[in-house]
């Protein structure tokens, strides 16, 4: 194993979108993008809403999202009405929308009051869809009140994930971010029983002072608590792009493989307590919604993570939020700022993004199935312009015992999902031809 790490330990996106965002050739803005959407919401008329709140009341030295710090709630009523702009003008421009789905991202989505949450899900439930509708979350169990809880299942949400990272007092004192078990066991029962059936939490491998016992035991409270998904991430550590992160104690983060040792040992540990692997840092319980969707071959990946396919157009609000549909990707204007003065004066406040062209949309669709389904089709790989290439690389990568061929795919071995980003790299013409930074190591 020592040799694979050393040949395909290379830095590489995460491909939660392709291309990758460091790629974008910015050929997209606000007309474009409302042509594309009209074009694309004729062949789906469903949207699946992404609402960004880059409110947090306190810094995690981990974190490497769009955030703003703060503790004073007030910030968030101009924003919120922001929010509400915005939806109003895409709303005049297209007409009555459907909204399959509705998931907060942050920042902190419960930094907003129950009152303010109330207030902004007031705004879009009209246009809720009437037979399915998925209702999700992203918690930070220290701020989680009652109340929130309450609203959120009032208004049809019953898909709940927590911002765990880690159990162990010590890694969480050395990231900054100190949320005692018994708490989180509090908010997660209390969520429970206010109706949320589809729990998800996020841990990290590789915080500082994180050892392999450490994880074990983040694991078996994790066990206790049984939430139906499991996202188990690598800390990317880059101090160079995030500079809270120099806060962290380099000498209190391990590399290389005894980095890697951290993640084998919790996919062992999950995998006892009954967590299947679904995909890339993705594990679920039998019968979960995402276990369900990976047999069924339903399963998609997109800035969120895994998620069940749903909508073809994905429409992002808020601050540096990301939309995208078969024709490319739009961004917000990132500064908060600015994105509130460009949505409270009716515009569509994009400051670029993507046009697809070329072959990207098929390598988009052979990345994808590689992470969600753990194959890469023959059929589709010999429409690439660089198919002699690309097979030659897999062929190596099959003589390595990354990939074994099957019929008319290559699969990915249970080795091979240990670099599956190394694999995916492979179809990334923009790495190869363009020079990315910024990108986490592989594995």
């Amino acid at each position: 194993m020592t040799n694979l790490f050393t040949k395909y330990n290379t830095n590489a996106p995460r491909y939660t979108s392709y291309p990758p965002v460091p790629y974008w050739n910015n050929k997209m803005d606000s007309a474009k993008w409302m042509n594309y959407l009209k074009k694309g919401l004729e062949l789906d008329p469903e949207v699946d809403l992404y609402i960004h709140i880059p409110f947090c009341e306190k810094l995690c030295w981990y974190c490497g999202c769009n955030r703003v710090i703060t503790k004073n709630k007030d910030r968030a009523d101009k924003y919120i009405d922001a929010l509400r702009s915005e939806f109003d003008s895409y709303l005049k421009a297209l007409g009555n929308l459907k909204i399959r789905s509705l998931h907060f991202g942050g920042g902190t989505p419960n930094f907003l009051t129950p009152d303010q949450l109330n207030d902004l899900l007031s705004s879009f439930a009209p246009y809720f869809g009437p037979d399915v509708f998925e209702g999700a979350i992203e918690i930070d169990p220290r701020t989680c009140l009652p109340e929130h809880l309450e609203t959120l299942a009032s208004f049809g949400f019953t898909k709940i994930s927590f911002g765990i990272q880690d159990f162990d007092a010590q890694v969480q004192g050395a990231i900054n971010r100190i949320q005692p078990f018994e708490m989180v066991k509090g908010v997660v029962e209390l969520a429970r029983a206010k109706g949320f059936k589809h729990m998800n939490f996020d841990l990290i491998w590789g915080l500082p002072k994180q050892t392999q016992e450490t994880i074990a035991r983040s694991i078996e409270l994790t066990k206790q608590l049984s939430p139906e998904q499991v996202s188990f991430y690598s800390y990317a550590h880059l101090p160079a792009r995030f500079k809270h992160q120099r806060l962290i104690k380099e000498e209190d983060i391990l590399r290389g493989e005894e980095k890697r040792a951290l993640y084998e040992k919790g996919k062992a540990l999950l995998e006892e307590a009954g967590y299947l692997e679904i995909g890339m840092d993705h594990y679920a319980k039998e019968n979960s919604i995402l276990w369900k969707a990976s047999r069924e071959k339903k399963l998609t990946r997109n800035f969120m993570g895994y998620a069940q396919a749903k909508s073809s157009t994905q429409l992002g609000l808020g601050a540096s939020s990301i939309s995208n549909n078969p024709f490319g990707f739009a961004q917000n204007e990132k500064d908060i700022a600015r994105y509130q003065e460009l949505a409270l004066a009716g515009k569509i406040p994009v400051c670029g993004g993507h046009l697809n062209q070329g072959e990207d949309l098929l390598r988009d669709e052979l990345i994808r199935d590689l992470m969600c389904n753990m194959r890469i089709s023959l059929e589709k790989l010999n429409e690439l312009c660089d198919k002699k290439d690309t097979h030659k690389k897999m062929e190596g990568m099959k003589s390595d015992g990354l990939l074994y061929q099957c019929g008319e795919d290559y699969l990915v071995s249970e080795t091979g999902k240990v670099f599956i980003r190394a694999i995916a790299s492979v179809f990334d013409q923009y790495q190869r031809t363009l020079k990315g930074t910024g990108f986490s190591q592989t594995v």
